[in-house]
């Protein structure tokens, strides 16, 4: 239910350690598939996946169009999610 739900990027109160254990070993995987990446897909998807950083804000930073930006993100956010065989990152 989304009372149990963990808040974005933490981990809830209500997780049991088994859950928090695997919820920290999902990111590991992610963040050493992301810094696998070639560059500029790594800091795009670092600054939007970590850190939250709107695609109009990784675009200026590194002087693409944002269509480029979002292209790049999503074609290797779902590379990831192949690979995680994760439902939604």
């Amino acid at each position: 239910s989304m009372e149990t739900a963990a808040p974005e990027g933490g981990f809830s109160p209500l997780d049991r350690p088994s859950e928090q254990v695997s919820k920290k070993e999902t990111w590991g995987k992610i963040l050493k598939l992301v810094n696998d990446l070639p560059e500029p897909a790594r800091t795009i998807l670092r600054k939007r996946m970590l850190e939250g950083t709107p695609f109009d804000e990784i675009a200026k930073s590194l002087k693409q169009s944002l269509d480029t930006v979002k292209t790049i993100y999503y074609r290797n956010a779902e590379t990831l999610r192949k690979k995680m065989a994760l439902p939604g990152i």
